[in-house]
């Protein structure tokens, strides 16, 4: 199989905790989740895997080829403590709410490559080596309507449980203009010896997207594709999860079997701040803060 993934990466550095991990003035903290990020890609789907005992066999013969670019911009970025090798280098003088679309063109400029094609923001690290292969059975089962989203967690070391982030927006009305949630509202099939069910949400964010050949392109001859885009909450958000709306009938794995396709969120910025654990005795104790 051959893959391109595309992160837009920025450290901004501005010292204060904002809305986004770019803003993170944690230097070290944001390299480590770049290296996560992408050496995480490595780990899955690119050759070069092996078995202990064996002479210079892949373990893995059909991961035959995976291309990483990261996009910057000017020298916002912490490339220097990314280890070499593990990605392309593409660098912009775009300001850095312009990457994910300049990411767009990457991909757009690529159309007929490979056989998965892949954005993803530099603080998620996907951690399924089946992921692409449950998406080509979803496309398969679904048909060329139909794209699924991963869940995004967030998880705390030790006893605590992790945390879907992304969950129903309270204002149905910001992607009412762009999909018709009640249409088609859910998919059920089987696979892996179990039943599974999708459901559309108005709220498809998930940091990422990945298309096949056939999705790539009915997304890239989007008029909206690599065009600037701020109406899905904000430039960083159109850019992961907008013209995929306009396109497709977007689901995502219900509740109830969340964790069929799913990606981690490193940045665990949505739980700390949101969610808070106490101990007590032997368990703990969850506490929500605000909505």
């Amino acid at each position: 199989m051959r893959y391109l993934i595309v992160i837009p990466h920025a450290f901004l550095g501005k010292g204060a905790a904002g809305r986004y991990g770019s803003e993170s003035s944690d230097r070290s903290a944001r390299a480590e989740k770049l290296v996560r990020c992408v050496s995480a890609v490595h780990y899955g789907f690119a050759p070069g895997q092996r078995v202990i005992g064996t002479v210079d066999t892949h373990a893995n013969p059909d991961r035959d080829q995976l291309v990483v670019i990261l996009c910057t911009s000017g020298d916002l970025h912490l490339m220097d403590m990314l280890p070499p090798g593990l990605a392309v280098h593409h660098r912009t003088n775009l300001p850095p709410q312009m990457l994910g679309f300049e990411c767009h063109r990457l991909l757009r400029g690529n159309l007929g490559r490979f056989d998965w094609y892949g954005y993803l923001e530099d603080d998620i690290e996907l951690t399924d080596t089946l992921f692409f292969d449950k998406l080509a059975w979803f496309n398969g089962r679904f048909g060329p309507g139909a794209m699924l989203q991963p869940n995004r967690f967030e998880a705390s070391q030790g006893r605590m449980p992790k945390l879907y982030v992304d969950g129903e927006m309270v204002d149905e009305t910001v992607t009412a203009a762009f999909q018709d949630v009640s249409v088609r509202p859910e998919l059920r099939g089987e696979t892996l010896g179990r039943s599974w069910i999708f459901r559309r949400v108005n709220n498809p964010h998930s940091g990422c997207f990945f298309a096949d050949p056939a999705q790539m392109a009915r997304l890239a001859a989007h008029p909206d594709f690599a065009t600037y885009q701020d109406t899905f909450y904000g430039p960083l958000e159109s850019a992961a999860s907008l013209v995929q709306m306009r396109c497709f009938d977007v689901y995502k794995p219900a509740p109830e079997n969340a964790a069929f396709l799913e990606v981690c969120h490193l940045d665990r910025r949505i739980l700390d701040r949101r969610v808070v654990y106490r101990a007590d005795g032997n368990r703990w104790i969850k506490e929500v803060r605000g909505r």
